[in-house]
């Protein structure tokens, strides 16, 4: 083993460790280099399923912003009216 990488445990799913097992078989490749190559791919892919949920968060922000500024006319014209109304 090179002096670069450790060893670690993981527990996967069964279904997705028989899949894993499966496309080493049919490939012939090594298992180490699989999950590598996919830890690789979600650490650096920039699609990403987090980075996704925050870019949506931040956009809904930003959404949300925008109506609350259009709408405050019509809270103001609302309390305006019930408060005329009560009196």
């Amino acid at each position: 083993m090179a002096d670069n990488q450790r060893n670690i445990s993981v527990q996967l799913d069964a279904e997705v460790l028989n899949q894993l097992e499966s496309y080493v078989s049919k490939n012939a490749c090594d298992i180490d280099f699989i999950v590598d190559e996919a830890l690789l791919s979600f650490f650096n892919h920039p699609n990403n399923i987090v980075d996704q949920l925050i870019h949506g968060y931040l956009d809904m922000a930003d959404i949300n912003e925008e109506l609350s500024k259009e709408f405050s006319i019509c809270e103001q014209e609302a309390d305006k009216r019930t408060i005329d109304f009560n009196y």
